[in-house]
């Protein structure tokens, strides 16, 4: 498909614990603000697919993608392989 892939541009910076040990509401708190953008150039006017293995909350996926779409012209897709 020739679909570029970017697994650097953005980082978790912090550590949480699980989110199997969380409340479907708690999860979405252990990992607002998890994440930054190393080179928002990069990223600008992109149409970025995250991909997850199992959804289960969207907690982690929805904290991903606000941090993506602070980031001009950004949009996001999102697909994973599961739900649970």
């Amino acid at each position: 498909m020739r679909i570029p892939l970017d697994s650097v541009s953005m980082v978790r910076t912090v550590e949480t614990s699980s989110q199997t040990m969380h409340a479907r509401l708690d999860r979405y708190d252990n990992v607002e603000g998890i994440f930054d953008i190393l080179n928002k150039e990069a990223l600008t006017d992109k149409h970025i697919l995250l991909v997850d293995d199992v959804l289960t909350t969207g907690a982690t996926l929805a904290s991903a993608a606000r941090t993506l779409t602070g980031i001009s012209g950004v949009r996001v897709s999102i697909a994973t392989l599961a739900r649970a």
